[in-house]
């Protein structure tokens, strides 16, 4: 599955709060799960399932927890 993070995802996500961030936003959006947290590690869809997430991914969520500049990005899930 390729998730999109658009924008949007960026302007309603909270920074150092893994449910609002602009990814866990993303995929929760594109995927239909309902409770998705992500961490610079990995992400939680709410089933009790841990995935391991791409090295793009954590340096967008370090970046984005960090204040700086992120811009809407596409990774394989």
């Amino acid at each position: 599955m390729t998730v999109e993070v658009t924008q949007d995802d960026i302007d309603a996500g909270r920074k150092g709060y893994g449910r609002k961030c602009p990814v866990a936003l993303a995929i929760a959006r594109q995927a239909g799960w309902e409770y998705v947290y992500v961490s610079p590690l990995n992400l939680w869809d709410g089933v009790n399932k841990t995935r391991p997430i791409p090295q793009a991914v954590r340096a967008f969520v370090l970046a984005y927890d960090a204040g700086q500049p992120v811009a809407p990005f596409s990774f394989t899930l």
